[in-house]
């Protein structure tokens, strides 16, 4: 059936679309995903600095657009949480981990998250081994280290140990081993007493 509608004083011409509204579609209450709807481009009277997808979390909590990630256990964690926030969004982290420690560790690794900056870094020592790195790559996703002299903040800074350093030695090489970092980075040459 064909009928026109009222739309802000507009009337809109339902022949040229086919399906249900946007009430209707609601009125039925079933679960509806993004592949139900089909957005069709129409005039709009009034300007786009007068759209606000503001939503509401909680009472004391809003976010500015409306993304928001599913809690499931195939679905978010604390990477899709981090890229979430960056879009302006939120995740919300799943509820199905062995114990609720895991979970509060996923969140503190999104409330660590700060782009570019790591604010408490986790701090290797020069007799730290490539195993302590790779526990701290799984632990906290953090893909390299800075080495001080003690392995705490505010030490003196004597380098660094990335990713590539450490990508080849397998967990299983890097326990029985106890393979030294100082064996597979030169973090020493990055740092000079010397002006050079």
């Amino acid at each position: 059936m064909v009928r026109p509608e009222e739309f802000n004083g507009l009337e809109l011409d339902n022949s040229l679309t086919d399906g249900e509204t946007v009430h209707e579609m609601m009125a039925h209450k079933a679960g509806l995903t993004y592949n139900d709807f089909n957005i069709l481009p129409g005039f709009i009277n009034f300007g786009v600095h007068d759209v606000c997808l503001e939503t509401n979390i909680t009472k004391d909590l809003k976010i500015k657009a409306p993304l928001v990630s599913s809690p499931m256990d195939t679905v978010t964690e604390s990477g899709m949480a981090i890229v979430m926030a960056l879009y302006g969004g939120i995740g919300i982290i799943h509820g199905n981990f062995p114990k609720p420690e895991d979970q509060a560790a996923e969140v503190l690794k999104v409330k660590r998250f700060k782009q570019g900056y790591v604010m408490q870094p986790h701090c290797l020592s020069r007799d730290s081994t490539a195993f302590d790195m790779i526990q701290i790559k799984k632990k906290y996703g953090y893909t390299g280290a800075p080495v001080t002299e003690d392995g705490r903040v505010g030490s003196k800074l004597i380098g660094m140990v990335t990713s590539r350093d450490f990508d080849f030695i397998t967990m299983d090489v890097a326990g029985q081993k106890g393979t030294p970092i100082s064996d597979v980075s030169e973090f020493s040459a990055l740092f000079s007493d010397t002006s050079i």
